[in-house]
């Protein structure tokens, strides 16, 4: 687990200095960024987790009533699944919990806060949520609530990312490299068939092992994706525990030949 920390707060805040200094004292890397769209939307670095102070700049409506810098913050904390960390007073969290889904979200503290007790409270969430030696799962399905269902029959087990199209899976793989992808076979624009051609085509992402999850099971269909080789066919229609052991076989068998 990388122990660097997105802090979006006022950089030149008295505060901004006080917290990285309290999360350097228990191993952890503060990168401060201020709450700004040209800075929120270029960010590179690679995070485990994004505490945000909010303020007037990250929660303020431009003329469409829409929160520019929260938006793509928003993007960047779903796409790389960050447990994310609030301070802020309560009505300004309720602003920030209509853009940023309330399942990342692991802790928000009230405003006003004690500092070392905040700090301490995250450490305990950060070990708890801790991730690290799971492997990863990326799911692939244009439906929301499947999504839903199938990051939490895994995520017990697993590192679950999500995405809803065939262009954000590939999207996916270039910021987080899954262990085992599963593939719904019907979607719009560019479906699964076309989404397992594209990985195969790229050298960096040809060896990661797929397996479809999908209602489609007539012949056709599943002999034209087996000529693709991907390593399972699972039906949607199946028992979540059943789908839940091809996955666990799938990886006992992969450590068995390793």
């Amino acid at each position: 687990m990388t122990k660097n920390v997105l802090v979006v707060t006022n950089t030149k805040a008295f505060f901004a200095s006080n917290i990285r200094d309290a999360l350097d004292k228990i191993g952890y890397t503060a990168i401060l960024k201020n709450p700004q769209t040209s800075e929120l939307s270029a960010i590179k670095e690679v995070y485990g987790s994004a505490i945000i102070m909010l303020d007037e700049e990250l929660i303020k409506n431009d003329e469409k009533n829409v929160i520019p810098a929260l938006m793509y913050l928003k993007d960047k904390l779903i796409e790389d699944d960050l447990p994310v960390y609030i301070i802020g007073y309560p009505e300004d969290i309720s602003i920030v919990e209509q853009t940023v889904p309330s399942t990342i979200i692991l802790e928000r503290f009230i405003r006003p806060i004690n500092l070392a007790e905040a700090i301490d409270q995250f450490d305990i969430s950060m070990r708890e949520n801790v991730t690290e030696g799971k492997k990863k799962i990326l799911v692939v399905d244009d439906s929301g609530p499947m999504l839903r269902k199938v990051k939490t029959w895994f995520e017990a087990k697993y590192r679950v990312f999500v995405a809803n199209s065939g262009t954000a899976a590939i999207k996916a793989l270039t910021t987080n490299k899954p262990d085992l992808i599963l593939l719904d076979y019907e979607m719009p624009v560019v479906d699964g068939k076309q989404v397992l051609e594209m990985i195969r085509s790229e050298e960096e992402f040809a060896e990661i092992p797929v397996i479809f999850l999908t209602g489609k099971s007539d012949r056709a269909t599943v002999e034209s994706v087996l000529k693709l080789k991907p390593e399972g066919y699972l039906l949607k229609t199946m028992p979540p525990m059943e789908i839940e052991k091809a996955v666990d076989d799938f990886f006992l068998k992969r450590r068995a030949i390793k």
